[in-house]
């Protein structure tokens, strides 16, 4: 049984933050690692061509560098995509594109990805399947006004950080430390880009052997999306699982201080 002490209490109430150093080692890695990769998705016409070098410059000062057809001829998308670590992509929507099969190889790689998605709408509908995507609709043919351009800059580079980041806490080779302060690090961004985020940060709480602190911090982290009964669902799963790191106790725990009624045996 884990005893719910002071340091379990503040990462299940992610108001009162845990200084962790290590969080700190998260952001300068960041630091060294930036610029990011954003992929451009367009249907190679004149008008994409142009709206990328209205908005590459934003995105290179705000530490993303927006590819516009990086891949060769004959590579694998999926591969290729995973190859540049691409965190992002921005689709340039048109009725080309839209049409495009590598355009749909694109996005259905960036979902599969878990990259944040941004739409800009040039004079078409948005189709059913990107309409749960943040987008800009164009007031003219290929064109963005500086004050979009710059929206648009700031919230990639928002998500494509917390995206890096993910990946990052994903990998094994994590120490205790590195997970502490990469999930700190992620329980000071925006309630708003966590939510976007909520399955794959979810699916970090997949080690059988993972640190107390930082089941706990992962707990926390789902709070912090605001999305609370999505995250009652999945500590109610780790509660009934066979084998799990986050300890009943400690999940009857996290319950009681959100006010829900406690999980029971099915």
């Amino acid at each position: 049984m884990i005893p719910i002490g002071p340091s379990l209490k503040a990462s299940i109430t992610p108001d009162k933050m845990i200084d962790f150093p290590a969080a700190d080692a998260v952001e300068a890695e960041l630091a060294n690692i930036e610029p990011l990769a954003v992929l451009f998705g367009h249907g190679c016409s004149a008008a994409a061509h142009s709206l990328h070098g209205l908005i590459a410059p934003a995105f290179e000062a705000a530490g993303l560098d927006l590819r516009r057809d990086p891949f060769g001829t004959g590579d694998n998308v999926q591969v290729a995509m995973q190859r540049l670590q691409i965190h992002g992509l921005i689709f340039h929507a048109t009725p080309k594109s839209v049409a495009s099969q590598p355009c749909a190889v694109e996005l259905r790689t960036a979902a599969d990805l878990a990259a944040p998605i941004f739409t800009l709408r040039d004079q078409i509908e948005v189709p059913e399947q990107l309409r749960d995507r943040i987008f800009l609709e164009l007031s003219e043919p290929g064109a963005i006004n500086e004050n979009d351009t710059l929206y648009l800059a700031s919230a990639m580079r928002m998500r494509a950080r917390v995206h890096w980041v993910w990946q990052w806490l994903r990998e094994s080779s994590r120490s205790v430390m590195e997970r502490e302060g990469g999930v700190n690090w992620l329980l000071q961004q925006s309630p708003q880009i966590l939510a976007e985020f909520f399955n794959p940060l979810a699916g970090l709480h997949q080690l059988e052997d993972e640190d107390p602190t930082v089941s706990a911090l992962l707990a926390g982290l789902l709070e912090r999306t605001g999305m609370r009964s999505e995250a009652k669902q999945c500590l109610g799963q780790w509660w009934h699982a066979v084998r799990h790191p986050l300890s009943r106790q400690t999940i009857t725990d996290i319950f009681a201080v959100w006010g829900a009624p406690q999980p029971k045996e099915s």
